[in-house]
């Protein structure tokens, strides 16, 4: 495979809890469509979706993204038949990650999911607790937290930060310009 064949054409960046799992299933299950995942396994699609190469805390590993594109591609994967769609919900968060994704795949499409913001924090927070990763019960305590920026470093547990999509949209605007972005409502998609 070329490196060309190892460009992602689109790139669901939405917020953490909008959808962008169940968005990258559905568009999954069409035959033009190949989704890097952990093990490689099309199966494996909703469980290991995030891909995290171009974010900051993954590009000081010395990794070689067209590698890893390539090996987690499942096995069936023909460049000339299929698309590669990828998604994190930290890429909305993270500018220096954009750029990276851009320079990688110049010409790629961006989905952006948005929830109603006090939904998705309630969502992100009952998640985070099953996950194991909030030790907080009570959500106006945790909330609270993140007001007092006692949380602003845990991107998975900064629950109100992510609510709040303007730094986000303008980010993602700038960097891919407004042809190649798509903002979509949760509650158009689910």
């Amino acid at each position: 495979m070329s490196a060309n064949d190892l460009k992602i054409r689109c790139f669901i960046a939405g917020a953490e809890k909008a959808g962008t799992s169940y968005l990258l299933a559905y568009l999954g299950q069409s035959k033009k469509v190949g989704i890097p995942t952990i093990s490689g396994e099309t199966s494996d699609a909703e469980y290991s979706s995030e891909f995290p190469y171009f974010l900051s805390d993954s590009v000081d590993l010395g990794i070689d993204i067209d590698t890893v594109i390539s090996t987690r591609l499942p096995k069936d994967f023909d460049p000339e038949q299929q698309l590669i769609i990828a998604k994190n919900v930290d890429m909305c968060t993270d500018r220096a990650a954009m750029e990276r994704l851009r320079l990688h795949s110049p010409d790629v499409k961006i989905i952006f999911l948005l929830r109603e913001p006090i939904a998705r924090a309630l969502s992100a927070h009952s998640y985070q607790i099953f996950r194991g990763a909030e030790s907080v019960e009570d959500f106006t305590t945790a909330a609270n937290e993140c007001l007092e920026n006692l949380r602003v470093n845990d991107r998975h547990t900064d629950y109100l930060r992510r609510s709040c999509y303007s730094t986000q949209i303008s980010d993602l605007l700038e960097v891919f310009g407004e042809d190649r972005c798509l903002f979509l409502f949760f509650e158009d998609v689910v």
